[in-house]
């Protein structure tokens, strides 16, 4: 009578359960990769910029200079700046941001303004608007070099806000995630 018992049980087929234990393999292994690879990740990224080899030059007796600000996206992610602030001798902020033309110095609180801007990128760094608002994209990977030139005529002479030999604070502000503070040191031009 045992034996009639076990006949009439009845339960998946062994074909089903092969199936559904692939099944389940596949979408561990799938879900493993995403996550290793970043595929699966938030779409925040922390900014990893660094500031290398920038520096401020002075000509004290001409207040003619030149702003070198050299910027590097490590990654993981791209990012977007607004601006570039560098804190002068007074306490004002010289403030470095951008626009259709490029590179300009909206400095209401310092009393130095540059005479010509440029800025260079590698590839996939821009400037570009959103709204009323320019930023400058920054993909990760990607270079910036932003040059400010003063010629040392009235409201534009740089020995008026920094002096050769002096460290500055600054932050660069990106469009979003916390400001990344750095200092810059003022060379003396002969």
């Amino acid at each position: 009578m045992i034996s009639n018992r076990r006949r009439c049980r009845r339960g998946l087929s062994t074909v089903v359960v092969t199936l559904i234990l692939i099944i389940v393999g596949v979408t561990l292994a799938v879900a493993v990769y995403g996550i290793t690879s970043g595929l699966m990740s938030s779409s925040s990224s922390t900014v990893n910029m660094s500031y290398a080899q920038s520096n401020i030059q002075v000509n004290a007796a001409t207040g003619q200079g030149t702003v070198y600000i050299n910027l590097v996206n490590h990654g993981p992610g791209g990012t977007r700046i607004l601006a570039i602030n560098v804190t002068d001798k007074a306490g004002n902020r010289y403030s470095v941001t951008f626009s259709a033309s490029g590179v300009t110095d909206s400095n209401s609180t310092s009393t130095a303004k540059s005479s010509s801007t440029s800025w260079s990128g590698s590839a996939g760094v821009g400037i570009t608007k959103t709204g009323n608002t320019y930023y400058l994209v920054m993909p990760a990977g990607g270079t910036a070099t932003l040059i400010l030139t003063f010629n040392g005529t009235s409201g534009s002479n740089i020995a008026n806000d920094f002096d050769a030999g002096a460290t500055y604070s600054g932050y660069i502000i990106p469009v979003s995630g916390s400001d990344i503070q750095f200092s810059i040191t003022a060379q003396g031009l002969a």
